[in-house]
């Protein structure tokens, strides 16, 4: 008895001298004062998001935002859940992209919750953005980084202002990078605990990844391919049995693309039924320039101005001086150990590569950048966490000021105006007016508008929309074929905006002979014909 009170006294005093010890307490309020910065992050996201709760989903790339969103709205009104439909280019009309895993959460909570459609999808992408806190974080552990990597790595991708935007946007890209992110850190701890749950749980996390869009998926399987070669070779080196972790491994990396190549085929199959859509399908060599673009845009200006753009939209308007007063800490002060230095190094690789890769795609698209400047966010936490732990705490902080300053104020200059003001409020109009005079299983044909399904979604209407990539004798045998059935197709309107199409004799000529026959209407700078009314009515 007197040798456990004696024990339990040691065991208080150790507690004592512990949480006496400057080090720890310092660490302790360091991480505490990050927590508190997160959560305080985390509402301000709340915000934002409830400022955008009732917005259409208009303004930056609102093509991709509705394509998302009408194909959703398929699904709650009776299209296929599988074959989803996207009735934008005519029937038949599905033209099944990503597998649609982001689609049938939104449409379920709609389905269970009654909230409107645009609310469930934004609110469903910033869940998925403060998810991808919990993966990050196991990273850290499974790699024992400094502890304030983790909420600096939150902190950082919370504020950052690519995220706060399109994390409370109708798009899939916080739900691949949250698959990502779930594959990588269950991959890193499955050979060292020789664990075939953890196995499983990987090839689900990557298989899933995969599907809902392979573009983000990318740099997470090669990232996770390094972690277990890594893990190989140091159960090699130490002379441990590699059956099993073999075995672990082949499963993981191979299982996981399957799904995806299975769905990419079915996708492509019912692409090809559509006469638009046999032109958007993967193997088409139209998709192929357009997803990896050419060596000329690899090397140009244009992908330099692009590379730019994600720095500071993830970093702020000080990007630049923010990475290079950061380079010059780590040059002169080595905050690093070689693990940290590797993984920082793995961070930056992957936020480089996918603009070699997928070139084009981030040229035109700016929110496409959200699948790899999550790596630039761990990166510069990786750097600030080790100046946290290597008694430089008044520079970590400074650095940290300054970034999340950086953040805020390129936010509110280029992305908050799109957050008040979003541009496309005339295109609500003309499917206001579409809405109130055609029927609601009316066909509405668009031209000018490309194949972003802005009106027919808010029309809640069916379209088929001529994209400028369609060769020209087919557009106007569409139109020639529309305008001459009895029955007009079941069009049951028009709708012709500004385009390179009106350079076009022939196509203007045709427009020239609808504005004696059919009544036309003026909206959103559009011209609007009724075929359910003639002129003169």
């Amino acid at each position: 008895m007197a040798s456990l009170t004696v024990a339990g006294r040691s065991t208080v005093a150790a507690a004592r001298s512990e949480a006496a010890d400057p080090s720890v307490r310092s660490v302790e309020s360091t991480n505490f004062a990050l927590m508190i910065l997160t959560v305080a992050a985390a509402l301000a996201g709340f915000t934002i998001l409830a400022v955008r709760w009732h917005q259409p989903l208009i303004g930056m790339h609102s093509f991709r935002q509705t394509q998302t969103a009408i194909s959703s709205y398929s699904m709650l009104h009776g299209g296929p859940w599988l074959a989803y439909e996207t009735p934008a280019v005519g029937p038949p009309w599905s033209i099944p992209y990503e597998f649609p895993l982001y689609q049938w959460m939104a449409a379920a909570l709609v389905a269970t919750s009654g909230i409107g459609l645009d609310p469930a999808g934004r609110l469903i992408s910033y869940i998925f953005l403060l998810l991808t806190i919990i993966p990050a974080r196991s990273l850290v552990r499974t790699y024992r980084l400094q502890s304030a990597v983790g909420w600096t790595f939150a902190l950082l991708l919370l504020t950052s202002p690519l995220y706060l935007f399109w994390g409370t946007a109708f798009l899939i890209e916080t739900l691949a990078v949250y698959l990502g992110f779930a594959f990588v850190a269950e991959t890193a701890q499955v050979i060292p605990r020789d664990d075939w749950s953890k196995t499983a749980r990987a090839t689900i996390y990557g298989s899933l990844a995969a599907l809902c869009k392979i573009t983000t998926f990318a740099p997470f399987y090669v990232l996770s391919g390094g972690a277990l070669l890594v893990a190989l070779y140091a159960d090699w080196k130490q002379r441990r049995p590699l059956r099993r972790s073999l075995v672990q491994a082949f499963v993981i990396m191979v299982v996981a693309p399957i799904p995806f190549a299975l769905w990419d085929r079915f996708a492509d199959a019912h692409k090809r039924l559509n006469p638009i859509g046999r032109f958007m399908a993967s193997s088409a060599p139209m998709m192929r320039a357009w997803n990896f673009g050419t060596w000329s845009q690899l090397f140009s200006r244009a992908m330099l101005s692009t590379l730019m753009r994600s720095i500071v939209d993830t970093l702020g308007v000080a990007a630049p001086l923010i990475l290079l007063l950061l380079a010059v800490l780590v040059i002169y002060l080595r905050p690093l150990n070689r693990i940290e230095a590797i993984l920082t190094c793995c961070a930056l690789g992957a936020f480089l590569a996918p603009f070699a890769v997928f070139t084009n795609l981030h040229i035109v698209h700016n929110y496409y950048d959200a699948a790899n400047a999550i790596f630039l966010v761990a990166a510069v936490a990786i750097v600030l966490g080790g100046l946290f732990a290597t008694a430089r705490p008044p520079l970590a902080w400074a650095g940290l000021i300054l970034i999340v300053t950086s953040q805020i104020a390129l936010f509110c200059m280029h992305f908050w105006p799109d957050v008040v003001h979003p541009e496309g409020s005339q295109l609500i109009a003309i499917a206001n007016r579409l809405k109130a005079q055609t029927s609601p299983d009316a066909i509405i044909v668009i031209y000018g508008q490309e194949w972003s399904p802005v009106i027919p979604y808010y029309a809640e209407r069916r379209a088929l929309m001529e994209p400028s990539f369609v060769p020209r004798a087919e557009r106007l045998a569409r139109l020639d074929d529309r305008l001459s059935r009895q029955d007009r197709g079941g069009v049951g309107a028009i709708v012709r905006c500004a385009s390179s199409f009106d350079t076009d004799s022939e196509f203007t000529a045709k427009f020239a002979t609808l504005d004696h026959v059919y009544a036309k209407q003026r909206a959103g700078g559009c011209d609007l014909y009724f075929l359910n009314a003639t002129a003169g009515n």
